[in-house]
C-alpha cells in the first residue's frame, strides 16, 4: 500500500541523509585538519621570514651607520681644509 511505501521511502531517505551527513562531517574534518596543517606551516614560514628580515635590517643599519660616519668625516675634512686655506689667506 501507499502508506507502507511512504514509510519505506521516509526510512530510506533518513538513512541516506544520515550517511550523507556522516560523509559531509568526515570530509569537513579532513578540510579542518588540512587548514590546521597549512596554518602551522604558514606560521613557521612567517617566523623564518621575520628572522631573515631582522638580520637584513640589522645589516643595513650597520651599513648606514658606517656610511654616515664616512660622510661626516669627509665633511669635517672638507670644512677643515677650507678653514685652513682661509686662515692662510688672512695670515
Amino acid at each position: 500500500s501507499i502508506e507502507v511505501l511512504e514509510e519505506r521511502f521516509a526510512r530510506r531517505l533518513a538513512e541516506e541523509l544520515g550517511e550523507l551527513r556522516k560523509e559531509f562531517y568526515l570530509e569537513l574534518s579532513k578540510v579542518w585538519k588540512e587548514i590546521g596543517k597549512l596554518r602551522g606551516e604558514m606560521k613557521t614560514e612567517i617566523e623564518s621570514l621575520r628572522t631573515e628580515m631582522k638580520t637584513e635590517i640589522g645589516s643595513l643599519r650597520s651599513d648606514l651607520i658606517r656610511w654616515m660616519f664616512i660622510f661626516w668625516v669627509g665633511q669635517f675634512v672638507a670644512l677643515a681644509s677650507i678653514l685652513i686655506a682661509f686662515l692662510r689667506l688672512l695670515g
